[in-house]
């Protein structure tokens, strides 16, 4: 999604390159990512066939689907970040309102604070299980998310090193 101009100077010769998109580093080594690349997967909600037709009706090419998963998962990283912050941000708020409310910390120096859980496994309508479920803590004075988890039966990892007998490599198996 990004164009490169190449300008040649007339009197030096010298060549320049410029692009249409700042860029950022993703890692210690190789190519950097084009911003225009990685703000246009975050702004497609549904993956590669919403962005291929949105780009196809402006008439721009697509991004290929490897590097629409690379950028998915730079963007999963920063978003599992800030969420985390946010996370113990409102824990804190949650255990300043419980001590307000003559909540008192046990021995262990924990604090009660009142707060509500659900979860859920995706069941289609055909009876079909699901192989993933989530669930999520709301503290009850807040109303905020103070944890979520996402957990899957299968992991396609850890079922390709079980079938050679090898240990799985690091990964994130929810």
């Amino acid at each position: 999604m990004v164009k490169n101009f190449w300008l040649y100077c007339l009197f030096c010769g010298a060549q320049n390159k410029i692009s249409t998109s700042k860029s950022h580093k993703t890692c210690h080594r190789g190519p950097q990512a084009f911003d225009v690349n990685t703000k246009a997967v975050l702004s497609a909600l549904h993956g590669h066939t919403q962005l291929s037709a949105i780009t196809s009706t402006l008439n721009i090419p697509s991004l290929s689907h490897v590097s629409l998963k690379t950028r998915e998962h730079e963007i999963g990283k920063a978003t599992e970040t800030v969420t985390h912050r946010s996370y113990a941000k409102f824990s804190e708020i949650e255990e300043e309102n419980a001590l307000e409310g003559n909540s008192t910390a046990d021995q262990n120096g924990l604090i009660g604070v009142a707060v509500s859980y659900d979860m859920a496994w995706k069941r289609c309508n055909s009876g079909h299980s699901s192989n993933t479920g989530h669930g999520a803590v709301m503290g009850l004075s807040t109303g905020k998310i103070l944890d979520f988890e996402m957990r899957s039966r299968t992991c396609r990892i850890c079922a390709n090193a079980s079938k050679e007998n090898q240990k799985p490599r690091n990964h994130d198996c929810h």
